[in-house]
């Protein structure tokens, strides 16, 4: 269970940053401009690798305890 509130609170420092990044100004100059592109994709990236590893974690979850309150399924891993 601590892991999950982990992983909620690593997204959610993910969130803000990716919010504090498009309300900087952008930048007239093109290096500039094209680093905040990168950054902002590179945040992107990793709240998407996240997202997936959530659903990931919740599906797994899910399966658990269905496991765990169907009694044909206890039976079947202990044979």
């Amino acid at each position: 269970h601590h892991h999950i509130e982990e992983t909620v609170v690593d997204m959610n420092e993910l969130s803000e940053l990716l919010v504090s990044s498009t309300n900087d100004q952008i930048s007239a100059q093109p290096i500039k401009l094209s680093e905040q592109l990168l950054d902002s994709a590179a945040v992107q990236n990793e709240l998407e690798k996240r997202k997936i590893a959530l659903e990931q974690l919740h599906s797994n979850i899910e399966t658990l305890k269905r496991m765990m309150t169907t009694p044909e399924d206890l039976d079947s891993i202990k044979s």
